[in-house]
């Protein structure tokens, strides 16, 4: 699993450009699956026949944040917008990654006053990518306006944890490919949503299931670790101590019995996993489709999360997990799944 991670997470993917990543997922599930399609938004589905005529999809969002250029000037430097939910600072002084050049962004100021009063308060207009070109028809050539570019990093393994770019949400769509890889028979039809932007407003994932209308979808994502200095007091979970279960803050409400099933289901699953805790809140789920005027996974479908991947956010953002995990993560799928 550690090599499909690898693969993944060092894929060029930002939001809308989901193309590259999509050609590994199915490279890897190849003879795994018994069909998938493009929808028209671009979201990747597969899935996997099973003995009812109950489905349950599962989503991992397969873009990640970046930047999309939005002028040259004369002398070939870049502006840029960010893709997601980019802080500025993230990128001051690295590396960014275009398909066809890489470039380096700065900040500007044509005095150490003013450079010192931008780098305080930085925002995007500040910045510039530097790609080595002479001039603006030589950048044009190489990256003209409208190219989206990503953090250029590479996947590392460090002792029992691992960092890369990316690992929001590679980690998940990594984990859907093990769980279909490894599921023999379901009992219930499986379906994989590797789901197109996300990082810019949950795009293709709140259209992702209107031709399947699952009875159950399970959300897998990474989340924020506490364990570090300052961490958040409220919180209780960090590295190695298991996967959290989100059950808050929804326009969709759930009725008490599926949140029962889904705790008891955690109460199981928690016993193959590390010592640690659960976090329950409800999943934040997209308002009933106006145009349609019924949600999009159907009536009598219900959502929830589980985020099996804590991370720390670093400069660039980079994200660690212990190795460990994918065998507890194939168990925990096979327990979600054939109950």
């Amino acid at each position: 699993m550690i090599d499909l991670i690898k693969e993944l997470t060092e894929s060029y993917g930002p939001s809308g450009r989901e193309e590259e990543v999509q050609k590994v997922v199915l490279k890897h599930l190849e003879g795994h699956i018994d069909g998938h399609r493009f929808d028209p938004l671009g979201n990747l589905l597969v899935w996997k026949k099973g003995k009812s005529d109950k489905k349950v999809l599962l989503d991992a969002h397969i873009d990640e944040i970046g930047l999309v250029v939005t002028n040259i000037d004369d002398k070939g430097f870049l502006r840029v917008e960010p893709v997601g939910g980019v802080s500025p600072y993230t990128y001051v002084g690295h590396r960014v990654k275009f398909p066809k050049a890489t470039g380096v962004v700065y900040y500007e100021g044509e005095t150490p006053d003013e450079q010192k009063k931008n780098l305080s308060n930085l925002t995007f207009d500040h910045l510039f990518v530097d790609i080595g070109a002479h001039d603006r028809k030589e950048a044009e050539s190489l990256v003209p306006i409208g190219t989206f570019g990503v953090y250029d990093s590479y996947f590392h393994r460090n002792g029992k944890y691992l960092v890369s770019k990316s690992m929001d949400d590679r980690i998940g769509c990594a984990a859907l490919v093990e769980v279909l890889k490894n599921l023999k028979d379901p009992k219930h039809t499986v379906i994989g949503s590797f789901s197109v932007q996300e990082e810019i407003g949950l795009v293709g994932a709140s259209v992702a299931a209107y031709d399947f209308s699952p009875q159950l979808c399970v959300a897998v994502d990474v989340t924020d670790s506490a364990d570090h200095p300052k961490g958040l007091k409220r919180a209780c979970y960090g590295f190695g101590q298991g996967p959290c279960h989100k059950d808050q803050g929804s326009s969709l409400d759930k009725p008490q019995e599926g949140r029962r099933d889904v705790r008891a289901g955690c109460t199981k699953i928690r016993r193959v996993l590390p010592k640690g805790s659960f976090d329950f809140w409800r999943h934040k789920c997209r308002s009933p489709s106006k145009d349609q005027g019924r949600h999009p996974f159907g009536d009598a479908f219900y959502t929830y999360q589980i985020r099996p991947f804590a991370k720390r956010n670093r400069m660039p953002r980079r994200c660690g997990r212990r190795g460990k995990i994918a065998g507890e993560l194939r168990q925990l799928g096979t327990r979600i799944l054939m109950p």
